[in-house]
């Protein structure tokens, strides 16, 4: 299974961009944030963690940081209205649902 497999990658991705996520709207007033996937993969890369096929890792990045700014109540752009290995999520004033 693609999931426990990739566990590890997973919690460093969880360690890095999405603790940097809240302590900027902890600090500031920010309704969007964008998050890279090459940033967010690049920082798992220097904390030990590599999936060896670069479009699962791809996946596997995409897919988990969707997952948890979902999770966390943030509203997520549409991909297809995003710069490739992008991912942005807005502070959910409106109550939106999203499915992807």
């Amino acid at each position: 299974m693609i999931n426990s497999r990739n566990s590890i990658y997973t919690n460093i991705l969880d360690l890095t961009q999405i603790n940097e996520l809240y302590t900027t709207l902890n600090d500031t007033f920010a309704d969007t944030v964008t998050l890279s996937l090459d940033v967010a993969i690049a920082k798992a890369h220097q904390a030990g963690a590599k999936i060896d096929d670069p479009a699962a890792e791809e996946i596997a990045a995409t897919n988990y940081l969707f997952k948890e700014l979902s999770s966390r109540g943030l509203w997520l752009q549409s991909p297809d209205q995003t710069e490739p290995n992008t991912i942005i999520a807005k502070l959910n004033f409106g109550n939106r649902r999203t499915y992807y």
